[in-house]
């Protein structure tokens, strides 16, 4: 009996384990899927080379410091610096919350106010 109380035990910790290391590392994307094995661009990088970063397309990845209400826009803060990441071009809001780690696939886009980066995927871990 107490065998068996144990398995029972073990397979739902195993289970649960497993569950949550899936909910973990999966997170969710809004727009188009970011495809595996692209490593990130530093943000600064991005903003020291303005001409290169508008003609092709990159992964930024950090933490959302602030954030639009609606979840259109928020600025992406990495080790190197801070960029504002607007996606109403390209239609894609995510919950409106600071903190998150995220992935951003896009373009930078020079403006009269300022670099922004315009996004066509952005995941959330």
């Amino acid at each position: 009996m107490k065998k068996r109380i144990l398995t029972v035990v073990s397979l739902a910790m195993l289970v649960a384990a497993t569950v949550f290391s899936i909910g973990c590392t999966k997170g969710k994307t809004y727009g188009n899927t970011i495809p595996a094995g692209i490593k990130p661009t530093p943000i600064a990088a991005v903003l020291k080379d303005q001409q290169r970063y508008a003609k092709e397309t990159v992964v930024i990845e950090g933490s959302i410091t602030s954030i639009c209400p609606a979840g259109g826009w928020f600025y992406l803060r990495d080790q190197t610096g801070e960029i504002y990441v607007n996606n109403h071009p390209t239609f894609i809001f995510i919950p409106p919350k600071t903190g998150g780690r995220v992935k951003v696939m896009g373009k930078l886009v020079p403006s009269d106010r300022g670099a922004q980066f315009v996004g066509t995927s952005v995941h959330i871990r």
